[in-house]
């Protein structure tokens, strides 16, 4: 049997990241989980993982975490399709993303995931299926959600083609189900008709 290697899930108490959490850990593979200190640990509630305490944006922390780790999910992000500050939206996708994955180029991490967004990919002229070959440029990006995820996709894939950072990048599209528990935008159902408040996850 091939040995398999921990893998660190940033944003492990979200939506996403549980969801990802709890597939690796069918796959077999031992988990630690990176959450905030304030964030409420209800979805990972009975799993058998580790859990390191830190802010994305906190070198230090983020080092930390990936000691002794072969691979890194990066699922943390700020979902907010509205803040009083956006700059805090930009920070935490952008900046954050910046320190995970100058991390992952530190401790020489084997396979990075990083989760983006459709919100990064560009409609097509032609009303065919957007796809990673037309990427959505930052001007059109609409919002400082939006935004701050194409910023961090180009920022990864820079360091992808320059610095060698061994990651992939994965296009989540309205996310819906068990444990959305905020709930996040695209999981706001009204009226019960399936209806959503937004599709740009």
């Amino acid at each position: 049997m091939t040995e398999v290697g921990r893998v660190l899930v940033t944003g492990a108490t979200g939506f996403v990241g549980s969801a990802i959490v709890r597939a690796f850990l069918a796959a077999g593979y031992p988990v630690r989980a990176f959450v905030r200190a304030a964030s409420p640990r209800s979805n990972l509630a009975g799993l058998e993982i580790e859990s390191i305490e830190g802010d994305i944006c906190d070198n230090n922390a983020v080092a930390r975490a990936m000691a002794g780790v072969r691979y890194v999910a990066h699922a943390a992000a700020d979902y907010r399709l509205w803040a009083r500050d956006p700059d805090a939206i930009v920070r935490t996708n952008v900046e954050g993303t910046r320190t995970v994955m100058q991390a992952a180029l530190s401790a020489d991490i084997e396979r990075v995931v990083y989760t983006s967004s459709v919100a990064t990919l560009a409609l097509r002229a032609d009303g065919e299926a957007a796809d990673e070959t037309l990427p959505l440029a930052e001007p059109a990006a609409v919002g400082a959600y939006k935004r701050s995820k194409v910023v961090a996709e180009r920022l990864v894939e820079n360091m992808i083609a320059r610095d060698g950072l061994r990651a992939v990048i994965v296009h989540p599209s309205t996310p819906v189900g068990p444990r959305d528990i905020r709930p996040t935008p695209t999981g706001r159902v009204r009226g019960g008709r399936g209806t959503y408040r937004d599709a740009s996850r």
